[in-house]
């Protein structure tokens, strides 16, 4: 989905006054969750920026995927301009960028298979880890992310060939610490049959 298309549904759901949280995925693997009560956009957070930084750093952004969670309302509201400032930000590429943040490196897929000469072979592809394991992931993720998990294992799964691979790479999603280690805990425990 292109950032434009991702501002049309914004709109959409804005003018339908709908109310619930609208999930994004960019292509750097961010997420992004706007909040909407009754129309207005009420809390914006693309971590580790919430309110108007947010906002600035979502129009440089690329989007990849898009979630609406109706009746589901972020926690707590954001210091905001009006929504149709906010929309008109976004449209027009926003201002001034955000201030720097500490931001973790993106998750990289694995390296090619090497070939019997040492070299790697550009061609090969890893093989998908189950949809069992998958559902695992993404049910431990969910308890604490909410819906977005699906738009971030979806984003992840088809990049490694491990469970723990995977786990590793969906770790930076998460603001607390306590929490990642907690999930990749709950998953271990899951995927070794004592969870």
């Amino acid at each position: 989905m292109s950032t434009p298309d991702f501002i049309q549904t914004l709109r959409r759901l804005c003018d339908g006054v709908e109310t619930g949280t609208l999930f994004l995925l960019t292509k750097e693997n961010r997420q992004v969750r706007i909040g909407i009560e009754q129309g207005r956009i009420t809390a914006l957070s693309m971590l580790p920026f919430k309110g108007l930084a947010a906002v600035q750093a979502l129009t440089t952004a690329s989007i990849t995927s898009v979630r609406f969670q109706a009746q589901m309302v972020s926690p707590g509201r954001d210091e905001l301009p009006g929504t149709a400032t906010i929309l008109s930000l976004l449209s027009a590429g926003g201002g001034p960028e955000p201030a720097a943040a500490p931001t973790s490196a993106p998750a990289s897929a694995p390296a090619a298979a090497p070939t019997e000469g040492g070299d790697t072979d550009a061609g090969w592809s890893p093989p998908k880890l189950s949809a069992e394991v998958l559902a695992i992931v993404e049910h431990e993720m969910a308890e604490y992310l909410g819906p977005i998990a699906s738009l971030l294992i979806e984003e992840q799964a088809g990049k490694f060939v491990s469970a723990e691979s995977l786990i590793n790479a969906l770790l930076p999603n998460f603001s607390e610490y306590n929490d990642g280690i907690a999930f990749a805990k709950k998953v271990r425990q899951r995927l070794s049959g004592k969870g």
